[in-house]
């Protein structure tokens, strides 16, 4: 028995790490095919974001395995529909793992026929289990991106991806007239697909400058967040709760909460929100003008290469940008 179970653990380490590994390499290489690009990775706390300069490192909290972040690749004269791009290059790492998955398969085969004739030893059972682990992973990659293309893109991950793409085609936020989740008709909407939402909602109330309805959507957002393990898919999220609690409601505890969680992959992050959330840290929470002044001259400097393909979320984000601007210069800073 005790074999057994060390053997399932070998293969279980040996698997996740293959596992997270083909992913790595699918989401560094395989994604550019499809109009993607890797712009961040997080191993186990280490976050590394992709800059103009090159990769940059910083460490944070610890995370479970390797996650990384693809996104269109706005540097294309043209970019690919996001649904349809994500879905193509979902097949195609599914299909180098079914690749993988099999030829671990013919190359056991001697293990898979001791196995059954009885005569199975530890190291056959550790490649028996290792092979029928790459197996899951494939069938529950499959599963998901049935899931995700075949159901959840008519709901409100499909909703939510039709918004971005009406900013990334021009649009403007005035014009989204969004409410919220509850009001809208998603009723089996994960929690994923809530946080995406809420994270365009607060958007669109900070454009409309409606900033006591922002308090709504906020406190879900840190109800949902705050005891969860870092999610690098999350760290926009973070951003908006950190600002709103240096911005509008001071609260340092949350604000720090949320400032550990994502500080790493905000280091290392040289688009003009980041620095802008930095800036507004610096001055609401840690009541430091100089250091909220350096990093608005930050902001500023970046501010022409933020968002070029959406003008709506760059026009937001110069007024935020300005209006502690404004405060700094006439406190002399």
């Amino acid at each position: 028995m005790r074999n057994t179970t060390l053997a399932f653990l070998i293969a279980l380490i040996i698997g996740a790490v293959t596992y997270n590994s083909v992913n790595l390499l699918c989401a560094l290489f395989v994604s550019p095919l499809f109009g993607l690009r890797c712009v961040s990775v997080s191993f186990f706390g280490l976050t590394m974001t992709r800059t103009e300069d090159g990769w940059q490192t910083a460490r944070g909290r610890f995370s479970p395995g390797i996650q990384t972040m693809t996104v269109i690749d706005i540097r294309r004269n043209t970019a690919p529909d996001s649904n349809k791009a994500a879905l193509k290059f979902s097949i195609v790492r599914i299909f180098i793992k079914a690749v993988l998955a099999l030829a671990v398969t013919l190359l056991t085969g001697q293990a898979w026929e001791a196995f059954i004739t009885g005569r199975s030893t530890f190291g056959y059972n550790i490649a028996i289990l290792y092979c029928a682990f790459l197996w899951i992973t494939v069938l529950t990659d499959i599963g998901t991106t049935v899931f995700v293309h075949g159901f959840a893109m008519r709901g409100l991950g499909g909703y939510v991806q039709q918004l971005a793409d009406y900013l990334r085609a021009g649009g403007t936020f005035d014009r989204m007239q969004l409410r919220p989740p509850e009001e809208l008709p998603y009723p089996n909407a994960t929690n994923t697909e809530k946080i995406m939402y809420l994270m365009f909602y607060c958007e669109y109330l900070l454009d409309a400058e409606r900033t006591e309805e922002l308090r709504y959507p906020v406190y879900t957002l840190c109800n949902m967040l705050s005891g969860e393990p870092f999610s690098l898919q999350f760290v926009l999220a973070y951003m908006i709760l950190i600002f709103y609690y240096s911005r509008y409601e001071i609260n340092p505890e949350i604000a720090s909460l949320f400032y550990d969680k994502a500080s790493a992959a905000m280091a290392t992050d040289n688009d003009a929100n980041t620095k802008r959330v930095l800036a507004y840290y610096a001055y609401g929470i840690q009541h430091d003008p100089q250091k909220a002044r350096f990093f608005i001259g930050k902001a500023l400097e970046v501010i022409d290469k933020f968002s070029p393909t959406a003008p709506a979320e760059n026009r937001l984000e110069r007024r935020l940008i300005n209006e502690l601007d404004e405060t700094l210069k006439k406190q002399g800073f």
